[in-house]
């Protein structure tokens, strides 16, 4: 029976087998990284557009803003930094399925990022699996939502 501290440096050896690959996938999260928290700051700037444009006119509804009142230029960045986001996030799925592939073939090595549209590829089919699968936790979770007793007040 191996020891904890056998069972940590056998953790800790394997991904730092390669630098070269764990620098890779390291620039690979902080693009992701960034691109989020971009996101993120684009999101809060229209939230405050809209916020704005509720306080100047007092007669509106949030449900009664259309989108022309907001700046396009800002819609189509936030929807541009999306799509993005969207996109790294399936490389670094399909990097991950690499892992998983590595580890069950027993492969001592790191996956490289040699095959770039196979690790796209990889990525959809993790997301698409990840997708039906969270299905059935989605549905339990709104059951459970609308049984407690204030929801059905709504």
């Amino acid at each position: 029976m191996a020891s904890i501290t056998d069972c940590v440096v056998e953790g800790l050896k394997y991904p730092f087998a390669d630098i070269k690959k764990v620098f890779g996938l390291g620039v690979l999260f902080t693009i992701f990284e960034l691109l989020l928290m971009a996101l993120t700051i684009k999101s809060i700037d229209i939230t405050r557009m809209v916020t704005d444009t509720l306080e100047q006119n007092a007669n509106l509804t949030a449900s009664g803003i259309n989108v022309s009142m907001l700046p396009s230029g800002d819609i189509y960045l936030g929807v541009a930094m999306m799509i993005i986001v969207f996109v790294v996030a399936l490389f670094i799925m399909g990097y991950q399925y690499n892992v998983i592939d590595f580890s069950i073939n027993k492969k001592e090595d790191l996956p490289g990022f040699t095959d770039i549209l196979g690790m796209f590829i990889r990525g959809v089919k993790y997301f698409a699996v990840s997708l039906v699968y969270g299905i059935p936790v989605v549905l339990v979770m709104m059951l459970y939502w609308l049984s407690i007793p204030h929801c059905l007040l709504l």
